[in-house]
């Protein structure tokens, strides 16, 4: 079983919701865009909605703007895309009506709202972020302040590196999270199983 790991990009996420009417969480497959989405929504008391469901998604195209008001706010709709068109243009429709920030929480693929097939954009509306597999912090769960040094080294005030283990890690180790990579469901996996992870993964992508 993966465990859930703090992700950095929670806070960015919350940050968001505070200055913009939405919010879409994107990313590749796999890299837990769902998984934060609903450990963010959890701590704001809102409803959360998946579209992978077929009743709420043909709830959601015969009715897009019905569909909406059935919920309170803030609303974490998963995998919003599936959906269409109708459903970008209804929320465009309510967060015209009320401007109040942090409404909606979307994951899926914000590529969706450029596409010559989707005729609102929520340009000015939505705040988009990214979400990538595991940064080397995450993966070894080494707290908020990981992953940083390139922003300290292009921090004016920066003099040194507090606590910095230099050769805390071999070869072996490097060569190691390497091949690991990541993606959250692997990066307990055995390295067979990882492999066999990764395999499959590419043959349903490509």
């Amino acid at each position: 079983m993966t465990s859930l790991r703090p992700r950095h990009a929670e806070s960015v996420v919350n940050d968001a919701l505070r200055d913009s009417r939405v919010v879409v969480v994107n990313g590749p497959r796999q890299a837990g865009k769902t998984t934060l989405s609903r450990v963010v929504q959890a701590t704001r008391v809102g409803p959360s909605v998946s579209l992978d469901s077929q009743q709420a998604l043909d709830a959601c195209r015969d009715d897009p703007a019905g569909f909406l008001e059935a919920y309170d706010k803030p609303l974490f709709i998963d995998e919003f895309q599936r959906a269409g068109d109708a459903l970008v243009r209804a929320i465009k429709a309510d967060v015209d009506q009320d401007p109040a920030r942090g409404q909606y929480l979307l994951s899926g693929s914000s590529r969706f709202l450029t596409m010559a097939t989707i005729s609102e954009s929520l340009a000015g509306r939505v705040r988009i972020v990214d979400l990538w597999p595991y940064t080397q912090g995450e993966a070894d769960e080494l707290g908020p302040d990981a992953d940083t040094l390139l922003y300290r080294l292009f921090d004016e005030s920066f003099t040194a590196l507090p606590n910095l283990r230099v050769g805390a890690l071999g070869r072996s180790d490097y060569l190691e999270r390497i091949c690991r990579g990541g993606y959250p469901e692997v990066n307990d996996l055995r390295p067979q199983a990882r492999r066999h992870w990764f395999d499959s993964y590419l043959r349903t992508i490509t």
